[in-house]
């Protein structure tokens, strides 16, 4: 029984990590097996029931509950949205259930990640139109998420950019310990390449200048960290100082040739820019840019009126619609989230909620450096996971999107991570 719940359980994990950037569908089955699996498994719910940071987790769902239950008292009327935007609040809190079946172990973390990489890739691919590589010269290339929005799939591109740099060296180790050039050696360099342009290629195309932002504040400091000392960070072999070094020219040669496209999209709101450093808000249009000020300013403005417990989950769009500030309408219909995840959360939980969240993110990050301290997590997966939990940290002043399933899925599979160093030895050797 145990070997095929083992079997079982691991092949959802794997199928989670593929369908779940896909669509909600085939997220919601990967997701739902993990639970199966886990529940069958006796010894996952004995770490379930006992592991501190379950009962830490479990006590949160039951305070969002509570939550919830105190905005229904308040406001009756926004009882449907209050429930549904509970719901979705609840998912991000099951990370423990993909947890139990990574085992600690750094290979199967790798192997998952690729998995999600191949779907990422293979998402661009059925969307990607190839035209448009043709036409970067213009102005006015049009932006695409490929099959998803476009500000969810900058974010996930610029993770696995992330990702392909920092364990860039392990393409170019043989790992028959021979020394010089095999056919298999220069296939797998050339997909990394591949992959790593093609990817770049794709986030430049998103024209998403948020990932853009996180991207310049995390890739300097995750490489630094990574090839600090001379490429010393696992003593790179001199073949492989070579190759990382081919690559950062090939890769800088390549965003020079889209430095038109770069410059462009950065500047396209510079008369908004000029406005909101002369000071008044009042003349700020509504732009892509504006709108951000517009809806920022009302978050800060309604959130000082409950600042410790907010107003509960899911009031936002009609907050929003009550006060019907100008700039906070799309269409004729209010926003339903502020375009800043700091604030949503100062919003809709007050103080409470955002100081519940910065701690948890803070102890993921202790989490990874106790496991490569501890050398159970080697230096660049460590430093994959902390520049994307700083990708998501700068990503997310400029949109909230926590409650939408792929960002779900991301955020779920990025804590299991995060954590998978945490359970116990004797349960990894078992």
């Amino acid at each position: 029984m145990r070997p095929r719940l083992t079997h079982f359980g691991t092949a959802a994990l794997f199928l989670y990590a593929f369908l779940g950037g896909l669509g909600p569908a085939g997220g919601h089955i990967g997701f739902g097996l993990l639970i199966i699996a886990t529940l069958a498994d006796p010894a996952a719910r004995h770490w379930l029931l006992h592991d501190r940071l379950n009962r830490i987790l479990a006590g949160l769902l039951l305070a969002l509950w509570l939550r919830a239950a105190l905005a229904w008292l308040q406001t009756p009327e926004l009882a449907a949205a209050t429930f549904q935007a509970s719901s979705k609040w609840s998912w991000l809190l099951l990370f423990p259930f993909p947890i139990w079946w990574l085992r600690g172990d750094p290979r199967r973390l790798r192997l998952v990640w690729l998995v999600a990489l191949l779907a990422l890739i293979g998402g661009v691919c059925s969307e990607f139109d190839w035209s448009v590589l043709g036409d970067q010269h213009e102005s006015t290339l049009s932006r695409t998420g490929f099959h998803q929005k476009i500000i969810a799939f900058s974010l996930f591109a610029a993770t696995a950019v992330l990702g392909l740099l920092l364990m860039g060296p392990r393409f170019l180790e043989d790992r028959r310990g021979n020394a010089g050039w095999s056919w298999r050696r220069a296939a797998r360099v050339m997909m990394w390449l591949a992959a790593l342009l093609f990817l770049t290629q794709a986030l430049l195309i998103a024209q998403s200048r948020g990932a853009w932002l996180a991207v310049a504040v995390s890739f300097p400091l995750m490489l630094y960290l990574r090839y600090r000392g001379g490429f010393s960070v696992g003593r790179l072999t001199p073949r492989q100082r070579w190759g990382a070094l081919a690559a950062t020219i090939i890769l800088a040669l390549f965003l020079m040739a889209n430095s038109h496209l770069i410059l462009g999209r950065i500047g396209a709101d510079s008369g908004t820019y000029s406005t909101i450093l002369s000071g008044d808000l009042g003349k700020v249009p509504t732009d892509s840019t504006g709108t951000r000020i517009h809806l920022w300013s009302f978050a800060l403005h309604t959130w000082l009126e409950h600042p410790l417990l907010g107003w509960g989950p899911g009031t936002t769009q009609a907050l929003v619609a009550a006060r019907g500030l100008p700039g906070t309408f799309l269409d004729g219909q209010p926003y339903d989230h502020v375009h800043n995840t700091y604030l949503e959360l100062l919003l809709q939980f007050g103080l409470a909620g955002l100081g519940v969240a910065l701690a948890l993110f803070t102890h993921a990050i202790r989490s990874v450096l106790n496991a490569m301290r501890r050398e159970r997590l080697p230096a660049d997966q460590a430093y994959f996971i902390i520049g994307s939990l700083l990708l998501m940290a700068v990503w997310s002043l400029f949109d909230f999107r926590l409650l939408h399933h792929e960002i779900r899925f991301y955020m779920i599979l990025l804590f299991a991570s995060a954590f998978a160093c945490r359970l116990p030895q004797r349960i990894v050797n078992n």
